[in-house]
């Protein structure tokens, strides 16, 4: 990614979740504190943002994912929530889901119209990955949430099991 020369970086906080609470995903914004290494790129910094890449243990993107993987099942997850705007298949991709009627509520309240971008990179734990999940809000807002994700195998591929925020 680049570093933002023109553009506001934001940040969304938030605390280490376990499955049940990794779909709320309407973060509060706060400006990334001096020297932080949170970089998003800019409209301008780009022709095409979030172009999909997979090379050394590294996936870039924002398709329809799958569940055939730990990198597929990300992607799924998050075009689930960020297009599809599905609760029913963000919690068909969970191993310990929240109701759907919760999971339903918190894309809800994510502004229509907002993009995302993840960058999948494989850790030495085995079916654990860090995530970088790049928004852009209608807005105008950017900003990177950073995450480690563990996924499980399940008789019928990936699901989520982990989510958790990295600071």
């Amino acid at each position: 990614m680049a570093i933002a020369t023109a553009a506001t970086v934001l940040v969304w906080g938030g605390t280490d979740r376990e499955t049940a609470g990794a779909a709320n995903a309407a973060p509060s914004p706060a400006v990334a504190p001096p020297g932080e290494a949170v970089v998003a790129e800019s409209p301008a910094a780009t022709s095409v943002w979030c172009a999909d890449s997979f090379a050394d243990g590294r996936s870039v993107g924002r398709g329809s994912g799958s569940i055939a993987d730990g990198p597929g099942v990300i992607r799924a997850f998050d075009h689930a929530y960020y297009v599809e705007r599905d609760g029913g298949r963000v919690a068909s991709l969970m191993v310990a889901p929240n109701p759907v009627p919760e999971i339903q509520k918190w894309i809800d309240e994510v502004p229509l119209g907002t993009e995302h971008c993840v960058t999948i990179t494989a850790t030495p734990e085995p079916n654990v990955y860090t995530v970088d999940l790049g928004l852009r809000m209608p807005a105008g807002s950017e900003g990177v949430i950073r995450q480690r994700i563990t996924v499980a195998p399940a008789p019928t591929g990936f699901r989520i099991a982990k989510v958790e925020d990295l600071r």
